[in-house]
């Protein structure tokens, strides 16, 4: 299962889900099946690189895979990734509304007072393009107060599952720990609660 979700993240050359998978990954590697299984994995691929014909590191696809991974800030027109810029904004909206907010899904209807157009669609920008700064700028204070407290509770407690559970509860303990890593990781260059099914699955 593993496989074939890490090989469909390649496929789709999102950065932000290469990211979190490894953040992720990095998570669910302090149990030690995990590390044996990795260990597994490691050895398989040196092998494949070495006997390929092509070997692995120096293959088209690894070479856009790793160009897509160091564009995750980069604003050329050329590519449409506008990140920079609506990171860059959205905090000045932020301070406009700071305590309520802009509403729940209204960043679509305040981003073009502010400049932000697809330049691809010409469209309003529907969110930040981070969860932190999405949730932050609709929801005011009260939003920055729950992400702040998640941002301090929560590690504490998955810490806490993960040293003090056993066999196959510490192995759901670090799943939950590297699924809300890797979400927190993509969180911070996309918006993935934009998805309802997403928000469903992360609550």
């Amino acid at each position: 299962a593993f496989g074939l979700i890490l090989m469909g993240i390649v496929l789709s050359l999102s950065r932000g889900g290469l990211l979190a998978a490894l953040g992720g990954t990095l998570v669910m590697l302090g149990w030690r099946p995990v590390r044996r299984a990795a260990l597994v994995v490691a050895v398989s691929i040196v092998l494949l690189a070495a006997l390929s014909a092509a070997p692995l590191p120096g293959s088209q696809y690894v070479d856009l895979v790793t160009s897509r991974i160091e564009a995750v800030q980069y604003t050329g027109a050329a590519t449409g990734d506008f990140r920079r810029e609506l990171w860059a904004t959205t905090p000045a909206i932020i301070g406009d509304h700071l305590v309520l907010g802009i509403g729940a899904g209204s960043y679509p209807a305040v981003s073009q007072t502010y400049g932000l157009i697809d330049p691809n669609q010409g469209d309003a920008i529907e969110h930040a393009h981070s969860v932190f700064l999405t949730v932050a700028v609709e929801t005011g204070l009260l939003g920055i107060v729950a992400l702040l407290l998640l941002a301090v509770r929560l590690p504490v407690l998955l810490t806490e599952a993960c040293r003090r559970t056993a066999g196959r509860d510490r192995g759901l303990a670090f799943a939950v720990a590297g699924g809300l890593t890797a979400f927190g990781v993509q969180g911070l260059v996309d918006h993935t609660l934009w998805s309802n099914t997403i928000a469903a699955l992360v609550a």
